[in-house]
């Protein structure tokens, strides 16, 4: 079970720790530590945090390595992250938002400003419920978030695919393809749910295209059915 007031700090810097552990505990929050991508990995399954605050330079396994990863797992998605860098450089921004990173605090930081980005981020960002038989793995290419859907959809899963795709979407990235190639059924009510996401993001200026995939059957089955119109369809 996810503690709402406690928050994971991975820095190698101890200092930092200390600095950040001692500011949150005096405004009611708990704080977990680590030095490394890969102990903060097994921290976030030990104690569930609610919040992550993450420098990017660390050892093992970097802080941008260790945002993918938890960024294409289904049970840390949704687990909001604080970047608190001294890399401010413009690539370095661009590189964290197209991992769905958009919460970010230059070194050296004001601890009023720490504090208040902690608690806008338990606000502003409620935990979802897990998506139960869809299994839903995201990768960007050329400004493009590729989405592949397998097993199970259900009407549940839309406003969890809707946020999800929201947190990976910025100004760089226009275009979201939807790959339905492995689910289990392609039914009318199936593409009613694929569709509620395109008519969504249409106003946001954000195509959503839909792709069977090399799958016959199930190109013929989006193609029979007038909800969806052709022109949303990529083969």
């Amino acid at each position: 079970m996810k503690t709402e007031k406690k928050v994971l700090v991975v820095d190698d810097d101890t200092n930092l720790q200390n600095l950040v552990e001692e500011t949150l505990n005096y405004e009611g929050y708990e704080v977990v530590t680590a030095d490394n991508g890969y102990s903060a990995i097994s921290m976030i399954k030990e104690e569930a945090p609610g919040l992550i605050i993450l420098d990017l330079i660390i050892p093992r396994l970097d802080g941008f390595k260790l945002c993918k990863k938890l960024k294409e797992d289904i049970k840390t998605r949704n687990i909001p992250i604080l970047v608190i860098s001294a890399q401010t450089r413009r690539e370095v921004i661009i590189e964290l938002l197209k991992l769905g990173i958009k919460n970010f605090l230059a070194k050296p930081f004001n601890v009023n400003d720490l504090v208040k980005r902690v608690k806008e981020l338990y606000i502003q960002s409620p935990s979802l419920p897990e998506l139960s038989n869809l299994t839903v793995k995201y990768f960007t290419n050329n400004d493009i978030l590729n989405i592949k859907l397998a097993g199970a959809l259900t009407i549940e899963d839309i406003p969890i695919l809707i946020k999800n795709i929201e947190q990976r979407v910025f100004d760089a990235i226009g275009k979201v393809i939807l790959n339905v190639i492995d689910l289990e059924n392609l039914d009318t009510d199936e593409i009613k749910m694929l569709e509620e996401i395109k008519n969504y993001f249409e106003p946001r200026n954000v195509k959503i295209k839909i792709t069977a995939g090399d799958s016959k059957s199930l190109r013929s089955n989006l193609l029979i059915h007038s909800s969806l119109k052709e022109n949303t369809l990529v083969y």
